[in-house]
């Protein structure tokens, strides 16, 4: 991902996508889904307004 940080935008995005693959093949390998993440997120932001 640094890489695409330091390079033009289409490499930038090639570096995401594939940043993007490896974590959901990730994801996929340990049995989390996205919506698991979408939860932990949004209970997160939760967490944090209420800090405020």
């Amino acid at each position: 991902m640094v890489a695409g940080m330091a390079s033009n935008r289409a490499d930038f995005i090639g570096e995401a996508a594939d940043l993007l693959f490896h974590l959901l093949v990730a994801l996929r390998d340990q049995g989390v889904s996205t919506g698991d993440i979408a939860r932990e997120l949004r209970a997160r932001r939760l967490a944090g307004k209420g800090a405020k």
